[in-house]
């Protein structure tokens, strides 16, 4: 896992992030 740095302007990218940061803390608490 590493730090994703992204532009003021690109908040695309900060969906995306979001996104994936929502399904990679489903997929933990699915395996506990």
């Amino acid at each position: 896992m590493k730090n994703l740095y992204i532009e003021a302007g690109s908040p695309w990218q900060n969906g995306y992030v979001e996104s994936f940061n929502a399904r990679f803390r489903e997929e933990c608490l699915d395996r506990e």
